[in-house]
């Protein structure tokens, strides 16, 4: 019997739940997890409904993904300003950490009613 309890407790300690198990995210997770915590690419005012949200693209680890939706009242030259000023963030926090000379980015825009 005790031979049957040392095995329940090793197996026990040797299985470690969900939450509490170790991962390291990749560079592309990270540079991700990092741009979306910013959070100043989510406002709302008076002339610009906009989200934008940075995501890995599964199919190409060097490549991240831009995901913006505005409102349908959001101008022209303002979405394109909004998408400047996303590619110079990346830009910024790749070059930081020697990044920029693989990472790729990709845009895509969704458009909502306001």
């Amino acid at each position: 019997m005790s031979s049957k309890k040392k095995k329940d407790k090793k197996s026990k300690n040797g299985n470690i739940s969900g939450g509490a198990k170790a991962y390291t995210p990749t560079r592309i997770e990270w540079l991700c997890v990092e741009l979306n915590s910013l959070g100043f690419f989510q406002w709302r005012t008076e002339d610009v409904g906009l989200h934008a949200m940075f995501v890995p693209k599964q199919k190409d680890p060097d490549t991240v993904i831009v995901k913006f939706t505005f409102t349908d009242n959001v101008d022209t030259d303002s979405k394109n300003d909004i998408i400047h000023m996303a590619k110079d963030v990346i830009k910024h926090y790749t070059r930081q950490r020697g990044w920029d000379t693989w990472l790729k980015m990709e845009v895509e825009i969704e458009m909502h009613e306001e």
